[in-house]
């Protein structure tokens, strides 16, 4: 349906971004790059830089991620996600640990102005959490975390961002176990599989051991 519209509207930028999605979802990362990079051309949006450079992240390519990101946050610099995101990509660039550090700083500043305005943000208070983590504030991330998972139990996004919490505070069993049930409630598994955070965990024998008991493929 959406590579129809595409067809018959070029210049839809919403057809491109969901089916540039899609195919993020799938794994098919060099499809979405390639429709991202059309609607981008067509016409630059933080939204369309954020999801190339999702796509860069998953893909490996770090500093095209971090490049993409920049552009996100210069279109609109007040959205946390986009901080996040962009120190996450500059973290594993080498000699770029100043650029990661001011961007988490950043985000964890727009995290808190958001939650000051809407205080029951789970996904926001998480995202805090892991910046904080990543800042080495280990006592304030898990405060910030437990309050996140208190408010929204049940959602598989937050226990992915409770892995990534363990996983820096070096809990591997924490993290695996939260993986897992992040996995059960279906959360993608080859975002896990792709996620530099996790390249020693998921070599780990506690981290095996754990998704093999949990039953999940």
């Amino acid at each position: 349906m959406l590579q129809k519209v595409i067809a018959l509207v070029p210049d839809n930028q919403r057809a491109y971004n969901n089916l540039g999605g899609i195919y993020e979802q799938m794994g098919k990362y060099d499809d979405a790059v390639s429709l991202f990079k059309k609607n981008i051309a067509t016409k630059a949006t933080d939204q369309g830089y954020s999801n190339l450079g999702t796509c860069y992240y998953y893909m490996g390519k770090y500093a095209d991620a971090a490049a993409a990101f920049e552009h996100a946050t210069a279109m609109t610099p007040t959205k946390s996600i986009y901080w996040s995101n962009l120190a996450d990509a500059y973290r594993w660039v080498p000699t770029q640990d100043a650029k990661s550090a001011h961007a988490y700083d950043e985000a964890i500043a727009l995290c808190r102005r958001d939650l000051h305005l809407n205080e029951g943000d789970a996904v926001t208070r998480a995202r805090l959490a892991a910046c904080l983590a990543k800042r080495g504030d280990a006592r304030s991330a898990k405060r910030e975390m437990e309050h996140a998972l208190e408010t929204d139990p049940s959602n598989r996004r937050l226990m992915y961002m409770a892995a990534v919490v363990a996983n820096v505070d070096g809990l591997d069993a924490e993290a695996a176990g939260w993986l897992s049930k992040a996995i059960k409630k279906g959360y993608d598994r080859s975002e896990i599989q792709r996620d530099p955070e996790f390249a020693v965990l998921r070599n780990s024998e506690i981290y095996k051991r754990t998704i093999a008991a949990s039953g999940v493929q």
